[in-house]
């Protein structure tokens, strides 16, 4: 699975050679100068590795996926790994059919909805939440596909999607069905 990548090179090729080049949420920068062959052949390595995401570490909050049917989003809830806040897969579904367990008495905000996975042994569990993780720039898990970051490994099917952390404990989701192990 790519991520966004924010890569900067900075070279000096010939004037009118490369401008910057925008697209697939990566970002190159080449300055304007005078280059010696050797500074191209360096920058056009360095372009190489960037397109492919090479030694670039995804930024937190930027990993996550939907399912073709557009019903579940999840995303790796990163942003606090460099403070010691663990790791955790959220996953949202949008459309339900069956009822929702009752909500409890601390959580006023939305509740059903949202389920969360750990790195640990814990199994997946409800969210109380008052957001979503639901985004048209999530890439789409097909049917049939795997998605695996962080200990966390996600198969989507047509009969829904299911997520397990390395402990094998998750939860599979679907329209019809929101069950938790």
């Amino acid at each position: 699975m790519r991520g966004p990548f924010k890569c900067q090179l900075i070279v000096s090729p010939p004037p009118g050679i490369l401008k910057s080049i925008d697209g697939d949420e990566r970002v190159i920068q080449v300055t304007e100068g005078i280059a010696s062959l050797r500074s191209t052949i360096f920058a056009s390595a360095i372009l190489l590795s960037c397109a492919a995401g090479a030694q670039a570490e995804p930024e937190p909050g930027t990993r996550g996926f939907k399912t073709p049917s557009q019903n579940i989003h999840c995303l790796l809830d990163d942003f606090g790994v460099d403070t010691g806040t663990p790791i955790v897969l959220r996953c949202d579904i949008l459309k339900t059919t069956n009822a929702s367990p009752p909500r409890p008495q601390w959580c006023e905000y939305e509740w059903g909805s949202s389920f969360a996975l750990t790195q640990n042994k814990a199994k997946g569990e409800y969210m109380c939440v008052g957001d979503t993780v639901a985004s048209d720039d999530w890439a789409t898990l097909g049917y049939g596909d795997v998605w695996q970051a962080e200990g966390f490994t996600c198969r989507s099917e047509r009969t829904g999607l299911t997520c397990i952390n390395a402990f094998s404990n998750g939860f599979t989701l679907s329209k019809a069905s929101q069950k938790l192990f």
